[in-house]
């Protein structure tokens, strides 16, 4: 099997990890469940993060000749290959989540007369382009764009400050703990254990010793980016309506205005989270197709990638009708990932200790 360079520096991968985790949040927000608790969240979740991102990564600095699949079949022996399938199809199924979630908050907040299909083909087409150009491409286009995103988080937080109501802040710990602890699982699920897929690829950089240092830092930063949101949305919505909104962040932006020079910020927050959404597409395209491109031993993974993106494009249409349809789905949907990102995890470490010794 001819194996493709597609390394890149520890700054780049800290720039993709940092868009995956906020992109989505910044346009739809998240844990509401926690009530007026709810941007203390990605605070607490940062911590079993850190954590989680330690268990990801030791097998990599445990076995350093080794790649993330090559970890895999030699931890499982003669399961390795049906773990490595396994993995990929959570891939799979995460790339469906995802090209369905933008697709359905396009067509639910800008082009409802749009059928849902024709958003997804554009989108999916771009992702075809973005995996077949590269890792090392995706990377320089997270350097790129990283600036305007920032950009756009400080101009929204600054702009918002006149439509901000601090009573909404309180009472604290209203409902006691266990909102609190509810909204925290989401946080850690979605978005830092979907993260598993991206930090996998990240293992093939040459500095693997400093990449457990960076991953801690990144994930930090943006929790406090997640949490500046969060009280953002908070202190200008007020709780109960968060509570009921589906998409929090594009609520809270779309009511801050600049008098009549900057107005449909909400435009800006589309853009960015179609942005991030085009990053995780890819990248767990890109996962899938070099995980069976490993169990099939050919050589090339690309020649995969179409054939997945097009299944990708086809489930996603058929797994959600609606918005409603989605966020049921996904309240169920936390708790599968428990299996691939928890448990197989910390068992491949486990066996990757034992097996060097």
């Amino acid at each position: 099997m001819i194996k493709i360079k597609e390394n890149i520096s520890l700054r780049q991968g800290s720039i993709m990890l940092f868009i995956i985790l906020t992109g989505g949040i910044m346009a739809l927000g998240g844990g509401g469940e926690a009530g007026r608790d709810y941007w203390i969240t990605p605070l607490i979740a940062v911590i079993v993060a850190i954590f989680l991102y330690y268990i990801y990564y030791k097998p990599f600095l445990i076995c350093s000749n080794k790649n993330h699949f090559e970890i895999i079949d030699f931890s499982y022996g003669k399961f390795g290959k049906a773990i490595n399938l396994f993995l990929s199809l959570n891939a799979f199924l995460m790339a469906s989540i995802s090209l369905s979630r933008f697709s359905i908050f396009i067509k639910t907040v800008a082009l409802d007369k749009t059928p849902t299909y024709i958003i997804s083909f554009f989108m999916i087409a771009v992702c075809i382009y973005g995996v077949y150009s590269g890792f090392e491409v995706l990377a320089r286009f997270s350097e790129i764009l990283i600036w305007s995103i920032l950009f756009f988080l400080a101009f929204s937080t600054i702009a918002s400050f006149s439509t901000l109501n601090f009573q909404n802040l309180t009472p604290l710990f209203e409902d006691g703990l266990k909102p609190l602890i509810k909204g925290t699982h989401i946080i850690i699920s979605t978005p830092f254990m979907e993260t598993f897929v991206l930090i996998m690829l990240l293992g093939e950089t040459k500095k693997r010793k400093d990449m457990t240092k960076t991953l801690s830092i990144t994930a930090i930063i943006a929790a406090m980016v997640m949490s500046v949101i969060f009280l953002r949305n908070l202190l200008i919505l007020g709780y109960p309506v968060i509570e009921s909104l589906y998409y929090p962040s594009y609520t809270a932006i779309s009511l801050i205005t600049l008098g009549d020079f900057f107005q449909r910020q909400e435009v800006l927050v589309s853009i960015t989270f179609l942005i991030a959404d085009i990053l995780k597409i890819c990248v767990y395209i890109i996962y899938a197709s070099k995980s069976l491109n490993f169990v099939a031993k050919t050589r090339e993974y690309k020649h995969y990638s179409i054939a997945i993106s097009v299944a990708v494009l086809f489930f996603s249409l058929i797994i959600f009708q609606n918005t409603m349809e989605l966020f049921n789905f996904l309240e169920i949907y936390r708790y599968l990932l428990t299996l691939p990102f928890i448990i197989v995890p910390i068992l491949t470490l486990i066996l990757c200790k034992y097996k060097t010794k």
